[in-house]
């Protein structure tokens, strides 16, 4: 008698490692990953032209791992072409920096089979060659809107991300938020883990955004998930304005503390401009239900005559009917009476009538 194996939670989770230009990152991390005996693991290398990376990518693809070359399409299209090339429920996307921990990877696997509704966990990481930890904050999306708290590394149900349409293709420095975001918007659930979830064991291989594209995003994304946001704008507006309140001079966010103080005053009128628009937005929805009724009445007015108008047209289709019959048998009599009067007994009948006039004639 054979018994099947036992699964591991670990065998439902599918790693998309994304690579350019980082040989020794992206064999640490293959390797680390493939120690874990995840269910699937597959490379994409995102336009390298070394000839190191070259030689690390021919080597995985003779051991029978698989490998996809773009040509520079950037993090987003990569992890997404990951994704179509991977089957697993729980999908993990990683760069040539950073590996999971073991336990992270079976933990959130397991939570994610029990919960239908989650669809991220993530947790804090840690800095290998200094110990440093990186706080991840718990998903809170009045925190959430004003920024990314939850990090980039996060084990993710595919149903949840194949729904808000995977990764953004035009964002290149906020993908990771903008991917939180359109989740949060979708009602999915996050959860951390308390254990540490992953390391950083490398540095960045491509050069940070600057400021000035993170600020093009920032607006391309309040954009595209308007409705969250306003949702959450009184959090937001808060949260700025506490920000800028408890930050003193010489922090590099405002310059001084008079300007902090000038910026909490724009707030402060802002927020009363909000509390007037949400006051006009009150009245607006009111009247619109105002019109609304009135156009329900008119409705069911309008069907009442309708229903009227066909009793009408049925009672005069029925005395149409009754008029149609009478004359038919009207036309049946008068054509026995002619009938009738073609008969000898008829004629007959007609010679005491003549006898009766002359005598009356006589007689006068």
């Amino acid at each position: 008698m054979s018994t099947s194996k036992p699964t591991s939670p670990a065998d439902r989770v599918g790693v998309v490692v994304v690579s350019r230009e980082d040989a020794a990152g992206l064999s640490a991390v293959v390797a680390a990953v493939e120690a874990m005996a995840v269910g699937e693991l597959v490379v994409i290398d995102d336009g390298s032209v070394g000839p190191e990376v070259q030689s690390v990518l021919d080597g995985l693809e003779r051991r029978g791992l698989p490998v996809a070359r773009q040509d520079g399409g950037g993090t987003s299209r990569a992890r997404n072409l990951g994704t179509r090339l991977t089957t697993a429920p729980y999908l993990l996307h990683l760069d040539t920096v950073t590996v999971p921990a073991d336990e992270f990877v079976i933990e959130a696997a397991v939570r994610l089979d029990g919960d239908p509704t989650l669809g991220v966990i993530t947790a804090n990481g840690r800095h290998r060659a200094t110990g440093h930890v990186i706080e991840v904050a718990e998903h809170d999306p009045t925190l959430l809107v004003t920024g990314n708290q939850l990090g980039s590394v996060a084990l993710i149900r595919r149903r949840a991300l194949e729904k808000v349409g995977g990764f953004d293709e035009g964002l290149v420095a906020e993908v990771a938020w903008d991917l939180w975001l359109g989740m949060t918007s979708d009602s999915w659930r996050f959860a951390k883990l308390p254990s540490v979830g992953f390391e950083v064991v490398g540095e960045a291989g491509r050069p940070l955004p600057d400021d000035a594209l993170r600020v093009a995003e920032a607006v391309a994304i309040a954009e595209k998930h308007q409705g969250l946001f306003v949702r959450y704008l009184p959090s937001l507006v808060s949260n700025y304005q506490t920000a800028l309140l408890t930050t003193g001079p010489g922090s590099g966010l405002t310059g001084d503390a008079a300007a902090n103080r000038d910026l909490a005053d724009q707030i402060a009128e802002l927020r009363a401009a909000l509390s007037v628009a949400e006051q006009d937005a009150v009245r607006a929805r009111e009247r619109v239900a105002e019109v609304d009724a009135d156009r329900w009445s008119a409705e069911v007015a309008r069907e009442s005559l309708a229903a009227t108008e066909a009793s009408l047209r049925e009672t005069v289709a029925a005395m149409s009917e009754t008029v149609r019959i009478a004359e038919a048998e009207r036309a049946a009599l008068q054509q026995l009476l002619d009938d009738h009067r073609q008969t000898r007994s008829y004629r007959w009948m007609q010679v005491p009538r003549q006898w009766y006039a002359r005598v009356r004639r006589s007689q006068d």
